[in-house]
């Protein structure tokens, strides 16, 4: 004969309603839990993969892709049949693996009234879950590429025509890389977010401070400097010092910078800072696809170490000027696809 306590009820039908009672708490936790996260990412907005433009933004848009050599330039002008490239069949996926998760993050220098505009800025964020490393790359927006569908030219063009899809897929055919999902960012927003994290530290050389200052007015010193969201983006897209290559280092430093400065936030200061900063964002990806991701690659994250590269790296492109397409990055494919890889997925 079964004990019972009082009241009547037995040992195993306490039993029965204290797990029922823990079950109901843990899915009353998933339930807030959800709706918290819900709350946050519903400001995010949302883009199809494969959005297309009307014919008269494309007419627009091929306007502005056709550029006139710079009267100035002396040097040697060739024609697009004259480059060579590899062959257009597609390449083998070289970047996809089960420990590794790409996004890629595009900045747009879209002014106020405008639409979608070329890609001034692209970088694949690549997460190693293996070896725990978080990888910025760079891809340099001159370099001459094959846009699948379309045409050969600058890879700028590829979001300028044909959004994140057609990027997507260049990035696919030229180098092999597959990515998981796409993030946009036009540089108003940028320098928000700066401001957000409460400005970043960066190291200035003596160049950088002076054309800075020169520029905007500003008191910048050589040497580490406490940025504003202004300073930063003018940091982030001076074109006066150095290069391009310079310009695209700097932006990865900025990116760094935040990345860092938001991993010192309190708990009420990080939801202060999503609040503001997530409606800055567009993203291919859907609210279950950002919470699959923050669940499994968080812990990860957290923790992770951070690197840098630029691609075309030094001594595998051809720096030449083509005629209506200007000044190119002819790439090495092969060459730079190695450096990937090596960088990407250490053995």
């Amino acid at each position: 004969m079964r004990r019972s306590r009082a009241g009547g009820l037995s040992w195993p039908q306490i039993g029965l309603i204290a797990l029922c009672s823990v079950l109901a708490l843990v899915l009353l936790v998933m339930i807030f839990a959800t709706a918290y996260a819900n709350h946050f990412l519903s400001q995010i907005n949302y883009i199809p993969l494969d959005t297309t433009l009307s014919s008269e933004a494309i007419e627009s848009i091929e306007q502005e892709l056709t550029e006139t050599i710079d009267p100035t330039y002396t040097g040697p002008v060739i024609n697009p049949t004259d480059v060579t490239l590899p062959a257009d069949d597609t390449p083998t996926t070289i970047i996809q693996h089960r420990d590794l998760v790409n996004f890629l993050l595009v900045g747009q220098d879209r002014r106020p009234g405008q639409g979608r505009q070329r890609s001034d800025t692209m970088i694949v964020v690549t997460v190693n879950k293996r070896d725990r490393t978080i990888t910025l790359t760079s891809f340099m927006r001159d370099m001459y590429v094959d846009i699948p569908g379309y045409m050969y030219n600058k890879m700028n063009a590829a979001y300028a025509r044909g959004g994140f899809g057609m990027l997507c897929e260049t990035l696919l055919t030229n180098f092999g890389v597959t990515i998981d999902g796409c993030i946009e960012v036009d540089f108003d927003g940028f320098s928000s977010i700066v401001d957000m994290v409460g400005g970043v530290d960066i190291e200035l050389t003596a160049a950088e401070a002076k054309d800075l200052n020169i520029s905007y007015g500003w008191n910048l010193k050589e040497g580490m400097n406490h940025l504003d969201g202004g300073q930063a983006l003018g940091y982030a897209r001076n074109r006066n010092i150095g290069n391009d290559f310079g310009r695209t280092e700097r932006q990865r430093k900025v990116l760094i910078s935040i990345f860092n400065a938001s991993k010192n936030l309190s708990l009420s200061e990080m939801e202060s800072l999503l609040n503001g900063m997530l409606p800055l964002f567009s993203t291919t990806m859907t609210s279950r696809e950002i919470t699959t991701y923050l669940r499994e690659l968080f812990p990860i994250i957290s923790g992770a170490t951070i690197q840098s590269l630029r691609i075309p790296a030094n001594g595998t492109y051809t720096d030449v000027s083509i005629a209506g397409i200007g000044a190119s990055l002819v790439p090495d494919l092969e060459k730079n696809r190695e450096l990937l890889l090596e960088a990407l997925l250490p053995k």
